[in-house]
C-alpha cells in the first residue's frame, strides 16, 4: 500500500479502520444479508471514502473487489490482486484492512514496536472477560488469584495493573476542570498518549439508559480539556445489562469531534 496518502489526521484514520477490525469477530457466523453486517459494510465504504477520498487508488483494489465481485467477472485488471474467493469475504477483508491499518500505523509518529496505544488498549477491553476467565483456571485447582468483581474499583485496579503493562505513565484519577463549582476526576489518564479512560459496570440498577446519561456528562467534562485527543468509556458487563451492545457503542462513538475521538466498548458481549 504505498499510495496511502490521506485526507484526514491518521489518528482518526487509525480509529475508524481499528474499529471495524474490532467488530469483525462479532459479525462470525451471521449472514451477509444481516442487519448487522449490512451495517459495517456501509461503514466499512464510507470510512475508505472518507479516508481516501475514493476508489482509484491500486491499493484499494483488492477491497473493492471483495466488495464487489461482480466486478472480476467483468474483466477488470487483476494485476497485484491475489485472492481465494472460496475464502469467506470477512477473512479475506480482515486481511486487507489489517494491512492498510499497518501502514497508517507507520505513518503516525506514536506507531512503536509494541503497537498503537489505541489497539493496545482496546484489546485490553475486548478480551477483558477473557482473561478473567483464565485467572481462575489454576494449576491444581488452586485458589483464585482474582476474586469475584463487586464494584467500579475492583475492575479500575485490575485495568490499572494491566495498563502498566504497557504504558510507562497512568495517571489514576486525574481532575478535570470544575463545571459549575462541581469537581471530578478521570479513571485514567495516559499524558503522553493523550488518551483519558472512563470506567463502568453494568448491574440491574445501572443499565444502557443511566450509563449513557453519565456518558453524556462525561464527554462534557471532557471537552474542557485540550489534553485528551482520544476518549474511552469500558463498560463491564457480566450480567450483560446493556440491551443491543454493538448500538450502545456506535452511538456513544457518535459523539465524536475533530478534537474529541471517542471510542466506548462493552464487554462481554452475547
Amino acid at each position: 500500500m504505498s499510495d496511502m496518502k490521506i485526507n484526514i489526521p491518521v489518528e482518526k484514520a487509525l480509529n475508524m479502520i481499528g474499529t471495524l477490525l474490532e467488530e469483525i469477530p462479532l459479525l462470525e457466523g451471521k449472514e451477509e444479508t444481516s442487519e448487522e453486517y449490512q451495517e459495517w459494510e456501509t461503514e466499512l465504504k464510507s470510512s475508505i471514502e472518507i479516508i481516501y477520498g475514493d476508489w482509484s487508488r491500486s491499493s484499494l483494489k483488492p477491497i473493492y473487489y471483495i466488495l464487489n465481485p461482480i466486478m472480476m467477472s467483468k474483466g477488470i485488471d487483476r494485476d497485484s490482486i491475489h485472492l481465494d474467493m472460496t475464502a469467506g469475504k470477512l477473512i479475506e477483508l480482515k486481511t486487507q484492512l489489517t494491512a492498510m491499518y499497518k501502514t497508517l500505523n507507520r505513518m503516525s509518529d506514536k506507531g512503536s514496536s509494541k503497537g498503537h496505544p489505541y489497539l493496545i488498549i482496546n484489546s485490553i477491553f475486548r478480551n477483558f472477560s477473557r482473561f478473567l476467565r483464565q485467572m481462575h483456571v489454576r494449576h491444581d485447582n488452586r485458589g483464585q488469584i482474582i476474586p469475584k468483581i463487586n464494584d467500579e474499583y475492583d475492575v479500575q485496579d485490575i485495568i490499572h495493573a494491566l495498563l502498566m503493562l504497557f504504558f510507562d505513565d497512568v495517571r489514576a484519577e486525574d481532575p478535570i476542570p470544575n463545571i459549575a463549582g462541581a469537581s471530578s476526576r478521570i479513571d485514567f489518564f495516559l499524558e503522553e498518549e493523550k488518551i483519558g479512560i472512563e470506567i463502568k459496570i453494568a448491574n440491574t440498577n445501572h443499565r444502557s439508559k443511566k450509563i449513557g446519561e453519565e456518558i453524556a456528562d462525561d464527554i462534557l467534562k471532557y471537552k474542557k480539556r485540550n489534553d485528551i485527543n482520544y476518549l474511552f468509556f469500558f463498560i463491564y458487563d457480566p450480567e450483560f445489562m446493556i440491551d443491543n451492545p454493538i448500538g450502545f457503542e456506535k452511538d456513544i462513538n457518535k459523539c465524536s469531534t475533530n478534537n474529541l475521538q471517542i471510542k466506548t466498548i462493552v464487554s462481554p458481549q452475547n
